[in-house]
Parts: structure tokens; sequence; C-alpha cells
């Protein structure tokens, strides 16, 4: 008895200290940094995919992986649904938190669907759409056996390796919204003006289709229908909110800044070909080093041991079949100034993590957001595939994609149902958007198409 507790304590201090814990078919953290302290470019320069632009490049991505795991400890380690690596670090030893004196934090009150029904425009819809589960269980087992879960106090963090950073040019395209050099600020949308549509071949990759209300804001909220849409090569696709400051902030004009979540298919980020969760933020108009996805900068901090931001789905709509999806809410907490991301699938609601108010400096999002967005997003040079499900808004249904129950939650925390117009760029006959309200569903967009260009 006395050896076995002994054993026991032995392993809890060399987790304390660093150490990484042993996980079956797992290469241990600490023969991946290892690797990476004696990798040089030509140890990726025939891979397939490297993209890594020189030298230089390369020397900042290893850097980057060095310092992102400098002195983090490791429970244990599993393989996710898209065959990334999982590590399940202690609360302080995520980026958000590593050498900064934040605490864990209590969540606001969920913002609740507003009370009164929303305005009839359109159809009622056909309903039928269930909630998937992205949850971490501890009965669920990796090919290997690992569990797929972190115990209380832990979080799951993305494994980034130097595998996954040689296919982007830069560390900076790594980290930005499409990992692809372009304007991702073309996006606007400004009180009383709809941005002219672009033409195609402007040279940015960026195209939308969405529905936008300008409105001063404490956060959104929308129920996701989840596709998997086929991209271009380097490329991405995706399904989300967008939370928006700009104009304000104190002390002066702010630049935009942001903060966003819902689903992305992007190969090269997400080890899969299939939509993953993902939450993303910009504190200075997507400028490099001004925002990340997920927990791959310290900007977010995450709370929930059973949410893992990248990961994918257990189950995907279809052509004709079951219509899957959840719900996200981004809520400002009018106590601390915190934006805290709320999950919702098949059970309760769960408080994924905050933002800190401290990250967005003097800027607009300091003290409310002047805009909210819901819709699709895609990249691709010189053309673009499928965004939602592939289909047009036309097909209604069962065959487009669409997200339903939008609403805001005004400066007095009251949820509002979203009055929201149509952005679609670069307009027909790419990616176009069908608005409606009023029934089960609240307000409700559909959008996407085949590709543009």
């Amino acid at each position: 008895m006395l050896r076995s507790w002994l054993c026991a304590l032995v392993l809890a201090l060399a987790l304390t200290a660093g150490a990484s814990a042993a996980s079956t078919g797992i290469l241990p953290l600490p023969a991946v940094l290892a690797q990476t302290r004696s990798a040089t470019p030509a140890t990726f320069a025939h891979r397939a995919g490297t993209r890594v632009a020189n030298a230089q490049a390369f020397a900042q991505m290893r850097a980057y992986v060095l310092g992102r795991y400098a002195g983090v400890g490791v429970e244990h380690s599993f393989v996710d649904r898209g065959g990334g690596v999982v590590d399940c670090v202690p609360f302080a030893d995520q980026p958000g938190v590593r050498g900064h004196s934040i605490a864990r934090g209590a969540s606001p009150p969920i913002g609740v669907t507003p009370k009164s029904a929303a305005p009839k425009m359109g159809r009622p819809q056909p309903g039928s759409a269930a909630s998937l589960d992205l949850t971490l269980r501890p009965t669920d087992r990796d090919q290997f056996g690992n569990a797929r879960y972190c115990r209380p106090g832990f979080v799951p963090l993305e494994r980034v390796t130097l595998d996954v950073l040689v296919r982007f040019p830069t560390l900076a395209l790594f980290l930005s919204k499409s990992g692809e050099p372009g304007l991702d600020a073309k996006d606007d949308f400004t009180a009383g003006r709809h941005e002219p549509a672009r033409p195609a071949g402007s040279g940015d990759p960026h195209y939308y289709a969405r529905g936008v209300q300008i409105v001063d804001n404490f956060g959104a909220d929308s129920w996701l229908n989840v596709w998997s849409p086929t991209v271009a090569l380097n490329q991405m696709s995706l399904s989300q909110i967008w939370v928006v400051g700009e104009g304000g902030g104190e002390g002066g004009a702010s630049p935009k800044q942001t903060v966003e979540a819902g689903w992305q298919v992007d190969p090269n980020h997400w080890h899969s070909r299939n939509a993953a969760l993902f939450i993303y933020y910009t504190t200075n108009n997507y400028a490099p080093g001004s925002g990340c996805y997920n927990l791959e900068c310290a900007g977010f901090v995450q709370i929930a041991n059973n949410v893992y931001l990248g990961g994918g789905f257990d189950h995907y709509s279809t052509t004709g079949g079951t219509q899957w999806g959840f719900e996200l809410q981004y809520k400002r907490d009018p106590a601390n100034g915190y934006w805290w991301l709320f999950y919702r699938g098949p059970g309760a609601w769960i408080p994924v993590g905050y933002y800190p108010k401290a990250l967005f400096g003097t800027g607009q999002l300091t003290r409310f957001a002047t805009k909210v967005a819901f819709g699709g997003e895609d990249t691709g040079v010189p053309s673009a595939l499928q965004m939602g499900s592939g289909a047009a808004p036309t097909a209604g249904f069962g065959r487009a994609a669409f997200q339903k129950t939008i609403f805001y939650i005004d400066t007095s925390v009251v949820s509002r149902w979203a009055t929201l117009t149509a952005q679609e760029i670069p307009g027909p006959p790419c990616y176009t958007t069908s608005l409606g309200s009023g029934g089960n569903w609240g307000v409700w967009l559909y959008f996407g198409g085949p590709r543009c260009n």
C-alpha cells in the first residue's frame, strides 16, 4: 500500500514539474520537442505539401513550437477524430494563462432566446434538425485506447508541430484567418452603407454570403447547421458568428476588433477534410500578430475540460438526410468585460472560456460590439469551391446550409431577434443568401453555393 502511494506521489510530482505522461501510440511531447530542436529546412524540403517560404520563416516556426511548450506539463495525450494529437495540460499551462495572473473565473448567465416571437418573413421551415455532440467523454477512446478526455483542472490543447506549420509559407499566415496572403478586412459593412460588390478577380481571396446587422451589442447567438464542403487546395470554407467592434473605442478611433466562432473545413489546419469547431479573434483589423485561432496564441482562456477547440463532430449533415448542428453564443460579461463563449449540443450549455477585456487594449470591444453577422466565408485564388453544403440557398432544407435561432444581446443585456441585411461578396453568380424569420426557427439564414469564379 505504501509503495503504491509513493509511486502515485512520484507520478504527480513529475506531472507538476512539466514531464509528459506516456500515452499509447503517441510520441511523447519531450521527444517531439527534441526533434524540433534538431530540425532544419532540409528535414521537410521533400515532404508533400511543404510551402515554408525560406530558412528565416522556418526558424520562426521552430521557435514558436519550442516556446509554445516550454515548461508545459502533459497529463496524457490522445488522437482526435480528425487525426490530430491533443495534449491534456494544466489550466495554468495554456498559452492565454501561462505567465499571467489570470483566474479561471465564473461565467455570466447565458443569454436566453428572445421571449417575443420573431416577425414573420417567409415560409415556416420544416424544422427537424438534430443537435450533435463534440464533448470529450472518459469512455471515448482513440485507436490506441487513450481516453479522449481531459479531467477537471486540465484543458485539451491542440498539438502544433512543424509538420503542420510547414504547410504555410510563414508563421504569420498560419496564425491568420485564411492562411493565405490577402486582405481579411475587406468584408466591411459600415452603418448605413453596404460595401459595393467586389469584382471577381480583384485579388482578394475572401468571399462572403451572410446576414449582417449594425447594432450596439453584448454578443450574439446562433444554431449552426454542420456540413463538410469541398475546398480548393490550401483554402478554407466556414460557417460562423461574427461579433465585431469598430469605429469607437476609448480615446479615439478603434481598429476593427472581432470575436468569431463556428465550424471550418481547412485540411492544412485541422488534419482532416471534415469540418472542425473553431474560434478566432483579432484586435487590429486582422493585421499579423493581432489574433489567432483557438489556443494557438495567448488570447483565449479556456475553462472547459470537455470541449476541444479544433475537434471534429460525431455526425455531419447529408443531402436529404438528418440535418445536424450545434449552438454557439458569445456574451460579454458586464461585470468585467470578458467575452465568454458558450457551446450547446444535445445537452446543457457549456461555458468554454473567455477572451479577457485586457486583450483588446483601449479598443471598441472593451466596451461593446457594434455589429453582428452570421453565415459563410470561403477563400480561393483564383477560385473558391463549395460554401455551406455546396448547394444554393434556394435548394432549401435538407440540401442547403443554414443557421437558425439567430439573435443578439443588447447593451441592457436583453436578447433581441436579429434584423439581418444580406451581404454577398462579390455577389451573384457566386455565393448567395436567403433570409427569413418566424415560427420555431426564429430568425434564420440559408447560404452558400457550389463555387465562385
